[in-house]
């Protein structure tokens, strides 16, 4: 772990914040889908579903891009 004094830095706090959210999504739901952008097999064990980024289909307009994603309906979103 790379740790700075007495906090991790890095991946390493990504990692123990990514475990902290998985971790209580467990408790509070035994059977809770916990989606991250973390692909790497070092957040395997701390995610269920992968979602990657589909920034780069879109326009290079951060403004616009958000508000296209805005407009969708939920059931694409969802699924």
């Amino acid at each position: 772990m790379a740790w700075n004094h007495e906090h991790p830095i890095g991946v390493e706090y990504l990692h123990d914040y990514v475990r902290v959210v998985y971790e209580a999504a467990r408790a509070a739901q035994l059977h809770a889908l916990v989606m991250t952008q973390c692909a790497h097999p070092y957040f395997a064990h701390v995610t269920d579903a992968l979602r990657l980024n589909d920034w780069s289909v879109k326009s290079a307009n951060i403004i616009e891009q958000t508000s296209t994603v805005n407009e969708l309906p939920w059931p694409i979103l969802i699924g």
